[in-house]
């Protein structure tokens, strides 16, 4: 008897020291134990109620994830179901005086016949958050006790917060990426403007990769961008040689290059043209901004403005 008591004693510290859920307030919907294929169908009935109807249902070995549209045809709600009941639910939230009316859409698997297309032994579910302005991506792990962990996401560079738009394959190894195409802001009039490639390693999405696909993909950015500088500089373009210095600094940056680097590319673009006193002016307030407002250390970002660990050549 004292055994079985001990056994108890055992099974309820082991149950109590399982993390919790990332998402508050989910305690109301789960149902511990539940098949998530069942508990899916349970949802779809509950949801119809609300004149709601499935747009896309995915099935994985631990999981099933659920599309809702609304009786319009419009995409507006997600469920995520695992053993643990619905581990994920992502409604649609009406517009306010400070935020624009939000939607979610279920995107479909982005490889065939896998779940797991950054290959770190887990499965993803990837949501698209949309609102007037633009959609956003979002991508949720799926661990096979039955708990959803929003993935982390390399999205604060250039002093500002930006999202990836779009899931793709950019080098056909049968491994993800995500995209973004960020506006560099504060350098008004110029409108500069970089394509950022989100590289998966060490379970999140990383910017500046350390494959040879990321290295390439960066290469390819700079090339471009030089044989569009040696034009602009031919022609004495001094707003279109200062918008490629920015562009070729942002990349610098992403490259894990140190402030210094990164605002060297401004001085280098417009190097040897005569700039008016305006143009001057535009060309230092860009220095400024390179080296200050994009290099504020973050908790993944060294005092010294570049990655820890790493000081990256010139792309």
């Amino acid at each position: 008897m004292h055994r079985f008591l001990a056994l108890l004693c055992l099974a309820a510290v082991s149950c109590a020291s399982q993390p919790p859920s990332p998402f508050l307030g989910d305690e109301r919907f789960l149902r511990f134990g539940v098949d998530p294929n069942q508990e899916a169908n349970a949802v779809i009935q509950a949801q119809h109620t609300r004149g709601y109807t499935v747009s896309r249902k995915i099935v994985g070995q631990y999981f099933s994830a659920l599309g809702f549209m609304e009786p319009n045809g419009r995409s507006a709600a997600v469920r995520i179901v695992t053993a643990r009941g619905i581990a994920v639910a992502l409604d649609p939230t009406p517009a306010t005086p400070l935020e624009s009316e939000k939607t979610f859409a279920l995107i479909a698997p982005p490889l065939e016949d896998t779940h797991d297309p950054d290959h770190d032994g887990f499965d993803e579910v990837f949501v698209e958050r949309r609102t007037a302005a633009k959609s956003c991506i979002e991508v949720y792990r799926i661990r096979d006790v039955g708990f959803v962990d929003p993935v982390n996401l390399d999205t604060h560079h250039f002093g500002q917060d930006f999202c990836p738009y779009a899931v793709v394959d950019l080098d056909d190894d049968s491994t993800v990426e995500l995209l973004a195409d960020v506006p560099l802001r504060g350098f008004e009039p110029l409108a500069p403007r970089v394509r950022v490639a989100l590289w998966p390693q060490d379970h999140r999405f990383e910017a500046n990769g350390r494959s040879e696909a990321a290295k390439a993909f960066m290469k390819s950015e700079r090339l471009d961008r030089d044989q569009l500088l040696t034009a602009a500089r031919k022609r004495h373009d001094v707003s279109e040689a200062m918008r490629l210095g920015i562009e070729l600094a942002a990349l610098v940056q992403l490259w894990g290059g140190r402030p210094d680097q990164q605002a060297a590319e401004v001085d280098m673009a417009v190097q040897g043209l005569a700039l008016k006193p305006g143009e001057a002016a535009t060309s230092i307030a860009a220095r400024n901004r390179i080296r200050e407002d994009w290099n504020v250390p973050t908790p993944t970002t060294s005092p010294s403005g570049t990655r820890a660990g790493k000081e990256a050549p010139r792309p």
